[in-house]
Formats: C-alpha cells, sequence, structure tokens
C-alpha cells in the first residue's frame, strides 16, 4: 500500500511517514522485533518503488530527479532510511535502553535529512520546488487545494466546506478520548499514536485543503468503535432498537454532508456573476468551426472541458506540469499593449480567443 501510496501521489507520502514513525516509536519502547519489522517495511518499500519506477519510466528516464512525482529522489530517500536501520540492527545491543534507541533513531533522521539536503537542496523546500515563480504566484497559490481549509475572515465560503469535510470529527474526536480514557496497555498506546496522527493530519488540513483526505479515514476507527458499541448497546430484537442502529449509522454516514449543505444554504454566498458556461461555447464551436482542429488560448481551468467537449487544442490545463501553458496564458491575457499577446499567438498558433467576463 505504500508503494502504491507514493506512486499516485507524493502526498502519500504523509501515510508512510505515520507508519514509519509508529513502526520506530515501538523500536524505541519495545526493541529489536520491531526494528527487524521496519527494515522489512523500508527494503520491500524500495523494491516497490524500483519496480514502480521501471513501469511508469523509460530507461533513460529513470535517474531523473524530480520531486512533485516519484523518482529517484524519493527512491533515494527511502534507501538511506533502509541503510540506517539495518546500521541500527548492527549497532544494537539487548543491553540497550529505550534512550539509546532514542538517539540512534534521531540520528538516522538527522543523517538522512542532511544527506539529502547536501545532495539536492531543493528538497527541502518540498514537492513544488522547481514550479516557475510566475505559475506559483498567479495559478498555483490560489488554487483551494493549497489554501487554508477554514478562513475565519470568510466563514461564509469556507465554514459549510469544513463541516462537509470534518463534520465526521464532532462525533470521533470525543469517542476517540473516551477510548483512550477507558483503554489500557497496548491497546491505549494504540489509539494514543491514532490521536496524535489524528491531530497532526487536523492541523494540515487547516492549513492546507489537500490534506483533509487523512482526518476523514482517522476518524473511522473511533467512529467504527461508536457503531460497534451502540450496537452491542442496543443489540437485540425490536422495532425500536433497529431504528436507533440504522439511525446512527446514517447519521455518521451522512450527517457531515447533510450539515454542510444546509449550512451552505443559511450562509448563501453573494452572487459573483454569470459563469463560463463551456456547454454552451464547445457546443457552439463544434458546429462553426468543423473541419480541422483549432487552437484556443482559453482561461486556465477551462482547458480540461474544452478538451473533453471538443476536438480543439487548448494552450492552458490546470496542471503544473502545463508550465509553458500556463505562463503564455498569463502573458496573453496580462498584455495591455498587444505586443506580447501578438508573440505568443504567433509563436502558438492561435486561431481562437476564449474570454469569459464573468469567471474568476
Amino acid at each position: 500500500p505504500a508503494t502504491f501510496a507514493l506512486w499516485i501521489s507524493i502526498e502519500g507520502g504523509l501515510g508512510t511517514a505515520m507508519l514509519l514513525f509508529a513502526m520506530t516509536l515501538a523500536w524505541i519502547t519495545q526493541g529489536a522485533p520491531f526494528l527487524r519489522r521496519m527494515t522489512r517495511f523500508l527494503s520491500f518499500l524500495c523494491l516497490g518503488l524500483i519496480m514502480a519506477l521501471i513501469v511508469e519510466r523509460p530507461p533513460h528516464d529513470l535517474l531523473a530527479l524530480e520531486y512533485d512525482r516519484l523518482s529517484a529522489v524519493h527512491l533515494a530517500f527511502i534507501a538511506l532510511l533502509a541503510l540506517f536501520s539495518l546500521a541500527a540492527g548492527k549497532i544494537t545491543r539487548p543491553d540497550h535502553r529505550p534512550i539509546h534507541r532514542l538517539g540512534l533513531a534521531l540520528a538516522a533522521g538527522a543523517g538522512t535529512v542532511t544527506i539529502m539536503g547536501l545532495w539536492l537542496p531543493d528538497i527541502l523546500q518540498g514537492p513544488m520546488a522547481k514550479m516557475a515563480p510566475l505559475v506559483q504566484q498567479v495559478w498555483f497559490a490560489n488554487n483551494a487545494e493549497v489554501n487554508p481549509l477554514l478562513k475565519l475572515d470568510d466563514l461564509r465560503r469556507t465554514g459549510p466546506k469544513v463541516l462537509t469535510h470534518l463534520g465526521l470529527g464532532l462525533f470521533a474526536v470525543p469517542a476517540l478520548l473516551h477510548l483512550i480514557r477507558q483503554s489500557r496497555g497496548e491497546i491505549r498506546r494504540n489509539w494514543i499514536i491514532l490521536a496524535v496522527f489524528l491531530g497532526l493530519s487536523l492541523v494540515l488540513a487547516l492549513r492546507e485543503g489537500r490534506w483533509v483526505g487523512y482526518p476523514q479515514v482517522l476518524f473511522l476507527p473511533p467512529c467504527i468503535a461508536l457503531l460497534l458499541y451502540l450496537f452491542q448497546r442496543l443489540g437485540g430484537p425490536g422495532l425500536g432498537r433497529a431504528a436507533v442502529r440504522v439511525s446512527a449509522a446514517i447519521v455518521l454516514a451522512t450527517g457531515p454532508l447533510i450539515g454542510g449543505g444546509l449550512l451552505r444554504q443559511a450562509l448563501p454566498l453573494p452572487k459573483t456573476g454569470k459563469p463560463c458556461e463551456l456547454h454552451n461555447i464547445s457546443a457552439f464551436l463544434n458546429e462553426n468551426y468543423v473541419k480541422t482542429p483549432l487552437k484556443l488560448v482559453n482561461f486556465i481551468y477551462s482547458g480540461p472541458e474544452l478538451l473533453y467537449r471538443t476536438r480543439h487544442y487548448v494552450v492552458a490545463t490546470p496542471y503544473h506540469r502545463n508550465t509553458a501553458g500556463i505562463i503564455d496564458t498569463i502573458l496573453f491575457l496580462r498584455d495591455v499593449d498587444d505586443q506580447r499577446a501578438k508573440t505568443v499567438a504567433k509563436r502558438r498558433g492561435v486561431d481562437l480567443v476564449l474570454i469569459c467576463p464573468g469567471d474568476p
């Protein structure tokens, strides 16, 4: 699963980091058996990443250094952790105390970050380190996924969104606190670790909306435990008991969605103008320009739908790897004296320009 998570998106590295933290904590507190498990995990993860790179990339591109998708950079990072884990296994003695193992873990982490930072300093800036500044400033920084999920100065817009995405926490967090208080031993430690991960993921999600999937997943264990408790207390025959059980399941499954929808109705957003009706525009293009595909300068977010609905080409798409297309579109639409716009149009072979005044 960790291999597939990293292969699908580098953001899957957060889940992998959580697994490694849990295994490292188990090693520090419980000893060598968990270090061997972590070493096996990292070794098989390296093999999985190698296979993913071979499947995805041609031979000449296997050693490409990229930060925003799986590449040799991420394989090297995991390989270093695996080597440090193997070294720790050789160094660790049975009489080592948890404080010694903690020191080894901190040294391994610091060593990995130092080596990667000296080799590739840009890695410390995150997956989008190589993004063009103009693309970052004008387009990427304004995407909802990299903006805070909750803005206190814009509760009308963000409040319903938070309730929809994180409303399950209203049930999960109290249930988790109860489970931590009532449980003992290893089970309690597991719930505490989950609470730590949940708190971290909530902070990340509130800071950047793209992380919201992690708290949503971590809400599930305490909610499942809550449902099991209710089903046990309200088990047995009887229409009333069955109705309560079904109602509880429905509330947990759909409550945040319904609550977010009702809050949106109570806090409607002011109208900002008529949006661009791309299906009508696409129909017009299909009816009036049928002989040969044309190339369009378009607003960035309209690109995918135009590609889907028509046979024409577009310059811009909301994909950060289409850097040249995004920059050309920004330069074209920003131009005030037509010279730069004419240069872009000539170089790109632009046939039509699509502008929707009501769109942002």
